[in-house]
C-alpha cells in the first residue's frame, strides 16, 4: 500500500468516526427534542384539560347565577305581594277597629237609654200603684 493510499485510509476512518460522532450526537438530541414535544404535547393536553373543565364551571357558575336570580326574583315578587296584602289587612283591621267603637258607643248609649227606660218604668209603676191606691179610696 502506498503511502498516499494509507493517508486516504486513514482519514476515511477518521471521517467515518467522525460521522458516526455526529449522528450518535444527533440522534441524542433527535431523542431529547422528541422528548420535549411529547412533554409539551402532555403538558397542551393537561391546558386543554384544564380550560375545558374552566369553560364547563363557568357554564354551570352561569347556570347557578340564573337559577340563583330567578329565585331572588321570585322572592321580591312575592314580598310585594305580602307587603300589598299587609297593608290591606292593616286598612281592615283599622276598619274593624272603627266599627268596634261604633258599636261599643252605640251600646253604651243602648245601656243609657235602657238605665232611663228602667228608671221611667219605674216611676211608672210608683204612679200606677198610687193611681190604684187612690182609686181604692173612691170605691162605694
Amino acid at each position: 500500500m502506498r503511502v498516499e493510499d494509507a493517508v486516504v485510509a486513514d482519514e476515511v476512518r477518521n471521517l467515518a468516526a467522525s460521522t458516526r460522532q455526529s449522528t450518535e450526537r444527533i440522534q441524542g438530541s433527535i431523542s431529547k427534542l422528541q422528548s420535549v414535544a411529547k412533554e409539551a404535547v402532555k403538558q397542551m393536553q393537561l391546558s386543554n384539560d384544564a380550560a375545558k373543565q374552566g369553560v364547563e364551571n363557568a357554564k354551570i357558575n352561569g347556570e347557578t347565577f340564573e337559577a340563583v336570580s330567578g329565585a331572588v326574583g321570585t322572592i321580591v315578587d312575592m314580598n310585594v305581594h305580602i307587603s300589598s296584602a299587609t297593608e290591606e289587612q292593616t286598612a281592615v283591621a283599622n276598619d274593624i277597629n272603627q266599627n268596634i267603637h261604633t258599636v261599643v258607643s252605640s251600646v253604651s248609649e243602648v245601656v243609657e237609654g235602657a238605665e232611663q227606660t228602667s228608671v221611667a218604668s219605674q216611676q211608672l209603676a210608683e204612679l200606677a200603684q198610687q193611681l190604684k191606691h187612690q182609686v181604692e179610696q173612691f170605691k162605694i
